[in-house]
């Protein structure tokens, strides 16, 4: 299979998030509450099951695009929000949920309380959606009467720091690991359309790939791309065994590994190879979990230098290599 061009991914990267932007409808049960930076109001759960279709009345993943999370379906929580939906109690459905916060490039009053707003993008809240679309998808016990409601938050910015900044604070209130606040950088876009490629399936959004039933042998978690750079080509296999997460902390160490076309993509792909290939080798030789775990910066490190018999592994040397 031959190597994926780094510029010909970037370029197809942008032309896919460059699609065309998607206008959907909305309506509030009440006047919403205006603000100079968007709107807030309640919203029936029937209207948003709406928002959340795509032409073919399925689910509009594009509007998802943004989050940082994956769809955890069978978590406590959300197996809570289901039974809730399921049997409704004196509470309405908004005073029992956080509700949701939607970004806008923009948003126009189209009268009768409905608003149009200019690509959608759901950034806190995609368990609650997924779970809402879930039960009206289902039409099991759906009530004929449904009058219950969502808090829904707009936010209209097309300031990319304005987003990422709501990102990142709307996902901050529960602990998160730090890579996830990270996982709507261009960089992990580009990552994940090349692992495509090889048929791999970069769990830029953590846990999705694995509650969908995606085999694990195929799926390749953000932190193991980093400890296998970390190896390969930063040579900082102490930091890949014991630290890898601080790497995400700050954006000094972070652009050592993430950093705007610092390398070419196909090296992303190529370390993690290497890194599943030594790996693999220590399978073999039976050690205890902890050992083979403390050897595998190690060994990836020496033998990717081994194999390239070159002390120093330049992102520019053949990783077409094999350990």
């Amino acid at each position: 299979m031959s190597e994926f061009n780094f510029v010909n991914a970037v370029a197809l990267l942008k032309q896919l998030r460059s699609r065309p932007l998607k206008e959907k409808s909305i309506k509030c049960v009440s006047q919403p509450m205006p603000t100079e930076e968007g709107e807030v109001g309640l919203v029936k759960l029937t209207d948003f099951y709406t928002l959340l279709q795509d032409d073919k009345k399925e689910l509009a993943e594009r509007i998802f695009d943004s989050n940082v999370r994956g769809y955890w379906k069978s978590t406590p929580v959300n197996k809570k929000i289901g039974d809730t939906l399921r049997h409704p109690g004196a509470a309405d459905f908004w005073m029992l949920n956080n509700g949701i916060t939607m970004l806008a490039a923009d948003i126009t009053n189209d009268g009768f309380l409905q608003e149009k707003i200019v690509d959608p993008q759901i950034v806190n809240g995609l368990q609650t959606s997924r779970q809402i679309f879930r039960y009206y998808k289902s039409g099991m016990n759906v009530l004929s009467n449904d009058n219950r409601r969502v808090l829904v938050r707009i936010i209209k910015t097309g300031n990319r720091q304005i987003r990422d900044a709501v990102i990142r604070a709307t996902n901050s209130q529960n602990p998160m690991p730090h890579e996830v606040l990270r996982a709507t950088d261009d960089i992990h876009w580009q990552i994940e359309t090349l692992f495509e490629k090889y048929g791999l399936i970069y769990d830029r959004r953590k846990g999705h790939a694995r509650d969908e039933g995606e085999p694990i042998t195929t799926i390749v978690s953000m932190i193991e791309v980093l400890q296998a750079m970390l190896c390969v080509v930063v040579q900082r296999p102490d930091d890949a065994r014991a630290r890898p997460r601080d790497y995400f902390k700050k954006d000094e160490d972070y652009n050592k590994v993430f950093g705007d076309e610092v390398y070419d993509l196909n090296l992303y792909y190529k370390a993690t190879q290497l890194m599943r290939l030594a790996d693999e080798y220590l399978d073999t030789l039976k050690l205890e979990l902890i050992h083979g775990r403390n050897l595998l910066p190690y060994l990836c490190m020496h033998g990717t230098s081994m194999a390239l018999k070159n002390g120093y592994t330049s992102p520019s040397l053949d990783y077409s290599l094999s350990l």
